[in-house]
């Protein structure tokens, strides 16, 4: 008994091959890598899981005027929350300008460090990161996918 199969692909590797090399391609790679860790440094902000805990006297001015974080630490207003952004030609991450100070510390107007970034990849550990960025890498290999599908001869 003989079996005869066909295979076919669809798919150009060499047309893939020139595109890794491309800004575009960085370009995509980095926005399927970054932009969803901002959303996730974005619900560790908002889940109040931020260290040090706000001073007692910040707390009791906090719960005075009615907060909309109530006591979580760099979450008074939501507009540091709001402001993080992913910038793919930059390839980093924005926020206001008072975000970087929150995130080294100023100890001469005695605020402390409150490394919200390295404290959520803490958190997530290796496995949480690779979780939350499978959503775009999902979306990098749906654009390669578009890019170089090729049209099977009939």
């Amino acid at each position: 008994m003989k079996i005869t199969t066909k295979t076919s692909i669809n798919f150009s590797f060499a047309k893939l091959a020139r595109f890794v090399g491309t800004k575009k391609y960085l370009e995509l790679k980095s926005k399927a890598t970054f932009e969803p860790m901002v959303d996730e440094y974005k619900k560790f902000i908002k889940a109040g899981k931020v260290t040090p805990e706000l001073h007692e006297k910040t707390r009791y001015n906090r719960m005075k005027k009615a907060s909309q974080g109530g006591v979580k630490p760099l979450f008074d207003t939501g507009k540091l929350v709001d402001s993080l952004r992913y910038s793919s030609k930059k390839q980093a991450v924005y926020g206001v300008d008072y975000a970087a100070i929150h995130k080294k510390g100023n100890p001469s107007r005695k605020l402390p460090q409150r490394d919200f970034i390295t404290q959520t990849h803490e958190a997530l550990g290796e496995k949480g990161e690779l979780k939350a960025q499978s959503r775009g890498t999902k979306q990098l290999v749906m654009e390669m996918r578009k890019r170089f599908r090729r049209k099977l001869a009939k």
